[in-house]
């Protein structure tokens, strides 16, 4: 990441990278009128991603953050991209408290079989300066 605005009350991060992605998943059909079906994914991959992280402060204690990265371009999976939005609390000048949500998407073409994953959920954390 490369810093591009550093002020006290807001910074703006651009940068790149990779992502390692490991996915192993079953999933069984039971068959009504049809046949029992299952499928299993088992595939690992590396993406390349452009990336850009803020963090704008709003009270002495508080600070709003934000990360956004897309990336594939069809080298690893065809797209993927996440978005998180959080809001960090300092408790003192060590421990900071983190809560926000998550969503990674992820399009993904393998052995002539695409699939698509969505994951998304709650995050919380915890931050201990040294």
């Amino acid at each position: 990441m490369y810093r591009q605005i550093d002020r006290p009350e807001l910074t703006l991060d651009l940068g790149a990278g990779l992502r390692y992605t490991d996915v192993d998943i079953g999933v069984t059909l039971q068959g009504g009128t049809l046949p029992t079906q299952s499928i299993l994914v088992d595939d690992v991959w590396v993406d390349p991603v452009l990336a850009f992280r803020f963090a704008r402060r709003l009270s002495d204690t508080w600070q709003v953050t934000g990360f956004f990265d897309v990336g594939g371009f069809g080298l690893g999976s065809d797209l993927t991209w996440q978005a998180l939005i959080g809001f960090t609390y300092e408790i003192d000048d060590r421990w900071s408290a983190r809560a926000g949500y998550r969503h990674l998407h992820i399009d993904r073409s393998n052995n002539a079989r695409g699939y698509e994953l969505d994951l998304s959920g709650p995050i919380i954390g915890a931050t201990y300066r040294f």
